[in-house]
This record gives C-alpha cells, sequence and structure tokens, in this order.
C-alpha cells in the first residue's frame, strides 16, 4: 500500500487549494467593475439592479437584462474577484508539510503482516476438484479443467488499529503500540512531532464485492477461474485529524450509511484545511441521487453546487456487476439510457452568477455529440441538415440557463448551433493533399437580445482573468518548490 507519489499528491493539494477560496465581507453587494486592487473585492457593474441580498428567505427581483457587452465585464469582474480571493500564504504551512512527507515517507509501505486474506483454497483442493467432478458428471464435461479456486478478503478498520512510525531501514511503517485508532506519528522538517488520527465509530455498514477471474493456463492448455470475495466493513463515522507541533491543520468528518439491500445510502462530510471547509450532503436510492455542497474560507461561503441524477438501479450493486460482464456496445448503452435518465445542476459562485442546467439521457446522444463530415455525407448540406437536427435533440433534451444576483432574468442561454470546419492533410505516399470537411454541434451562449457568441471566442476576451490565474498558479508552484528544497 504506497503513499501517493509527488505529481499525484501535488496536483490534488494545488486543485484542492485552488478551487476554493475566501469571500470577503463585500462579495454579494452589487458592484461596478474597476481594476485589482489586491485582493480586495471589486465591485460589479449591475443597471438598474436593485438590492436582492443574499439571504434565502429573500424573494428574487427582476432585474435588467445585460448586453453581451455589460455581460462580459460583470463575469469577468466577478471571476477577477474571485481569484483575488487565493493566498498560496494561508496554506504555506500545510504545503510545506505535505511535500515534505511525500518526499521522506512517501515510499514507505504498510507493515506485510496486515492480512485480510483469512481463508482460501487452492487450485488442487480435494473439495474444489470434486465439486468439479459432480458438475462434470452432470454433464459440463468442461468442468474439470475450469474454477478450482476462491480467495475471501475481509476488510475492516480493526485490522489497521495501532500506532505506526516510519522505519527507513525496512522501508514501512512499523507498529509501535496499540490504539482502537490509526496513528501515524512522525517529525516534520524541523523536527517537529506530527500525528495523524483516524478514528471510527456508530458502528459500521457491510459490503460484499464479489468478482471471477477467468485465466487461461498455456503450459497445462486449461482454463480455470478465481473468485474473489471481498467482504467490507465500512465504519458508519470516521474522522481524520491532522496535527503539527499539537496545532490543527486538517479535521474531516465522513458520517454514512450504506444499505446494500435496501439499494440506499447517505454520506454527511465536512472538512477543514487550513482556512478552507467544505460541506457536501449526499443522498442515494434506486430512483434518484444527489449531491449538495458548499465551500467557504475563514467562514464565509465561497459558492455551492447541488446536482440531481434521476434513475433506476442507482444504488443497486447487482445491476452494477451484471452491466460489468457486457461485452456488446449496443446493449451497454441502452442498459447505460435504463440506469441513467435525467438530472440537474445548479452552481452558485460568490452570489453573483448562477448557472442552471437540465439534461435528459436520449438514444442517439452520443451521435449527435459527434461530427458530421465527408466520410460519411456525400455532401455538405446534407451533412449541416443531419447536424442541425442533432443540434434541435440537444436544445430539447439540454437546458442551460445563466442568471446574476439569484434573480429570475435568464441572463444566457447555452444552446446548440451547427459550425463548419474544413481542414486537410498531405499524403507523402501518394504525393497529394486531401481536404476534408465536418459539421458539429457547437456550443453557443445567446443573449437576451438575441445575439449568439461560441462559448470558446467569447471566454477568450477575458486576458485579464487568465493573466491573473497564470500568476496564481506561479505563486503556488514557488511555494511547491519551495517547500521540495528541505
Amino acid at each position: 500500500m504506497k503513499f501517493l507519489n509527488f505529481k499525484w499528491s501535488a496536483l490534488a493539494a494545488i486543485l484542492s487549494i485552488g478551487m476554493l477560496a475566501s469571500c470577503s465581507d463585500k462579495d454579494n453587494e452589487p458592484t461596478d467593475g474597476g481594476s485589482e486592487n489586491d485582493g480586495q473585492d471589486q465591485e460589479q457593474p449591475t443597471p438598474g439592479t436593485p438590492s436582492t441580498g443574499t439571504d434565502d428567505d429573500v424573494t428574487p427581483a427582476q432585474v435588467d437584462k445585460f448586453t453581451p457587452e455589460q455581460s462580459k465585464e460583470y463575469l469577468q469582474n466577478t471571476a477577477t474577484n474571485f481569484l483575488n480571493q487565493f493566498k498560496p500564504a494561508d496554506q504555506k504551512s500545510l504545503i510545506d508539510l505535505t511535500a515534505y512527507f511525500i518526499d521522506t515517507y512517501g515510499d514507505l509501505e504498510f507493515p506485510d503482516d496486515i492480512d485480510f486474506e483469512t481463508r482460501s483454497k487452492g487450485n488442487n483442493a480435494p473439495l474444489a476438484y470434486m465439486k468439479a467432478l459432480n458438475r462434470a458428471a452432470k454433464g459440463d464435461v468442461t468442468a474439470i479443467t475450469r474454477a478450482a479456486s476462491t480467495f475471501n478478503y475481509y476488510v475492516n478498520f480493526g485490522k489497521l488499529t495501532g500506532i505506526y512510525e516510519p522505519n527507513r531501514s525496512r522501508g514501512e511503517w512499523v507498529r509501535t503500540g496499540s490504539s482502537n485508532n490509526i496513528v501515524l506519528k512522525f517529525s516534520n522538517q524541523n523536527g517537529q512531532p506530527v500525528e495523524v488520527t483516524v478514528s471510527q465509530s456508530g458502528g459500521t455498514s457491510d459490503y460484499t464485492y464479489s468478482f471471477t477471474d477467468e485465466w487461461y493456463d498455456y503450459w497445462s492448455d486449461e482454463t480455470y477461474r478465481d473468485h474473489y470475495n471481498y467482504y467490507l466493513s465500512i465504519p458508519k463515522k470516521i474522522i481524520a485529524i491532522l496535527k503539527e507541533n499539537g496545532k490543527e491543520l486538517v479535521n474531516t468528518e465522513v458520517n454514512s450509511n450504506i444499505n446494500v439491500n435496501g439499494h440506499s445510502f447517505t454520506a454527511d462530510i465536512t472538512g477543514k484545511m487550513m482556512n478552507i471547509d467544505i460541506q457536501s450532503k449526499i443522498n442515494g436510492t434506486d430512483s434518484k441521487v444527489e449531491a449538495n455542497t458548499q465551500f467557504s474560507v475563514n467562514g464565509k461561503q465561497l459558492g455551492s453546487v447541488y446536482a440531481v441524477i434521476n434513475g433506476s438501479n442507482l444504488c443497486n450493486k447487482d445491476k452494477y456487476e451484471s452491466m460489468a460482464e457486457i461485452e456488446d456496445e449496443d446493449e451497454f448503452d441502452r442498459e447505460v439510457r435504463k440506469m441513467f435518465k435525467s438530472g440537474s445542476c445548479n452552481v452558485d459562485v460568490m452570489g453573483n452568477v448562477q448557472v442552471d442546467g437540465k439534461f435528459a439521457i436520449y438514444q442517439g446522444m452520443g451521435n449527435d455529440l459527434g461530427c458530421f463530415d465527408n466520410y460519411d455525407y456525400n455532401s455538405k448540406t446534407s451533412a449541416e441538415s443531419a447536424c442541425q437536427s442533432a443540434c434541435n435533440n440537444l436544445n430539447k433534451n439540454l437546458n442551460v440557463q445563466m442568471r446574476y444576483k439569484k434573480t429570475n432574468t435568464v441572463q444566457g442561454t447555452f444552446i446548440f448551433q451547427p459550425k463548419y470546419n474544413d481542414y486537410g492533410y498531405y499524403d507523402y505516399y501518394r504525393d497529394s493533399y486531401y481536404n476534408n470537411w465536418e459539421y458539429y454541434a457547437s456550443p453557443v451562449l445567446k443573449f437576451p437580445d438575441g445575439t449568439t457568441y461560441e462559448v470558446e471566442s467569447y471566454f477568450e476576451g477575458f486576458s485579464n482573468v487568465v493573466n491573473k490565474w497564470e500568476v496564481l498558479i506561479e505563486d503556488y508552484e514557488n511555494i511547491w518548490d519551495r517547500a521540495f528544497r528541505y
């Protein structure tokens, strides 16, 4: 069991920090767009917009519809304000610690004496052999060359409890004491004590996962099947705390309940990493899975995401296992459409921008998102017509709208329109140049005045936001580079 290597850990840390930022006291006030101001909130233009506030009990008001130019300014100011909240120094101590841990202890493994396999039957076990003979006697003449081993693994929290400390000479974490928790003890780059404690309570949710691995032995010219059974006991409450020299840097709590037979699950997750907080609630049944997540910094909310998936058998593990055995692509697609039927997503950024989307999965959706080119169509007219039909289908089943300041006024709608693209290549073998063309469904942002802009080209004009993002990433990279000098 190896710890994450540097590249993945660094990426995870940067993303975790980069996606979460702090909000200032003015993050929900209407503003007039201006220049950067060293991390202070900027005000944004909202001509004719009454103050709607941000409390949930405030009734949304109708506001003036923005022109494309006004929307661009408003969105740029919101994005700039968002990035202004990022302060790499706020997470520096945690970055230094994790970088040192990866560099110093990242290659250590957990002890080999942690054995999850409690019993197994080998390929030549008498019982398995007699069962194979019995099946063969009943007419399954190939059974004698198949299925003769079963492996059972029992994974639970109790097998991992104890106090662990690093042992470089053995290349592993050594259990140095007893504990009801999982405790890692080590020193940071300054020789100060660091402790990671993972505790559990509230009982467990038990889950069994089984699968069969079939393999062919060329030496014996026989086919074997290995059966694997994993019996998992997942604690209903898990708390993980990271302390450095007595100071708490990270605190995460997960409360969950998995009902395999009842096809349902719940999870309530809260986490604090330095000054960053996250709260997420997930509920799932066979017909609906929904998740509600909120981000905040220094106790002030930055944004939220609420997502819902509707369907059937969404929490039926037997259904997923049976789908894993499907080899025909068309049959697999049909089963996917039966399970995942529709959904929605609501995103709020700093109380200034809201994006609401709804979608329905339909037959042929994948093809509609593809291209219509000269390989499949004899003329551009027929290809464009087919692409337009695809766009009509997508627009009928996908509805994404953008609003500002939690009002009812739609400031933009995302739709699909056919886009033409020609491209060519030179064939050196035939010494000829071939000109190809295609149509595809391109995402477009449609404004209240009827004008449309390709999404990519519209947001290409956010040069100040791009520059600020690049500077921010460079600041984080510099901290990581300095951290790995220890």
